[in-house]
C-alpha cells in the first residue's frame, strides 16, 4: 500500500483502518505502527495510540495487556494516594529509558515478594511483552520495538 504523504489531504477512518490493517499484517508492532500513523497523517500521539489500540487487529495484544496496565495504574493510584508504603518503595525505585518511546520499565518489586508461580501467570497474561525477573526482585518489562 501506498501511503500519500500530502499534508492537504485528511485520510478517511476506512484509509486509517486499511494501513493498520496493513501495518500488523507485514508484521509491524503496536509502537511501530502507531509511529507510522503519527509520521504519515501528522495525526498526535495520543490519537493514534487510540486508533492503533481499539483496531480488530490488535485486540487480542490489548487484551492481553490489560490485566498489567490496571495493575500498574492501581499501583500508580497507590503512591499518589500515599496509601502503600511498599507500592511507594517500588516505584522510588522504578527507572525509565528512552522516557517518550520507552524502551523498557525496571521495577523493584522485592517488598512484594512476587513468587515464581505469580511471575509466570504475569508473563502468560502479557505474551507481547519480554519480561524478566532478577534474583533481587526486579521486574524488567521490555516493550516491543
Amino acid at each position: 500500500m501506498t501511503i500519500d504523504n500530502e499534508a492537504s489531504v485528511k485520510p478517511t477512518t476506512q484509509f486509517i483502518n486499511d494501513t493498520i490493517s496493513t501495518l500488523h499484517h507485514q508484521g509491524l508492532s503496536i509502537t511501530e505502527s502507531i509511529k507510522v500513523l503519527m509520521s504519515n497523517y501528522q495525526i498526535s500521539l495520543h490519537d493514534a495510540k487510540f486508533l492503533v489500540s481499539q483496531h480488530p487487529v490488535w485486540h487480542t495484544v490489548t487484551t492481553a495487556a490489560e490485566p498489567l496496565h490496571q495493575e500498574i495504574v492501581s499501583v500508580l493510584e497507590n503512591v499518589e494516594k500515599g496509601h502503600s508504603e511498599k507500592t511507594q518503595r517500588v516505584f522510588r525505585s522504578a527507572s525509565f529509558k528512552n522516557s517518550f518511546f520507552m524502551k523498557h520499565l525496571s521495577l523493584n518489586l522485592a517488598p512484594l515478594a512476587l513468587t515464581k508461580e505469580q511471575f509466570v501467570q504475569v508473563c502468560r497474561a502479557n505474551p507481547e511483552l519480554r519480561l524478566e525477573l532478577t534474583n533481587q526482585g526486579e521486574l524488567i518489562i521490555a516493550f516491543p520495538d
